[in-house]
């Protein structure tokens, strides 16, 4: 049961950060090559949590089956 709730809460997570996706801006460096450069927003913050609890929930799943090897 848990493992599937961590996985239900990052895919909202995924879904979620997508959805406030920032834009990017076309910047210049000292030869006049253009880069994009983006912001860290919540957006970033969103897919990382989203990353930690798959994380999390393949550890339990591990845990769980006796599979985790030290």
């Amino acid at each position: 049961m848990a493992p599937t709730l961590l996985i239900v809460a990052a895919f909202f997570l995924a879904v979620a950060a997508e959805q406030r996706c920032t834009t990017g801006r076309v910047e210049a460096d000292v030869n006049s090559n253009g880069y994009c450069v983006y912001e860290s927003d919540i957006a970033t913050w969103l897919g990382a949590d989203a990353l930690v609890l798959l994380l999390v929930n393949q550890l339990l799943v591990m845990e769980m089956t006796r599979c985790l090897m030290w």
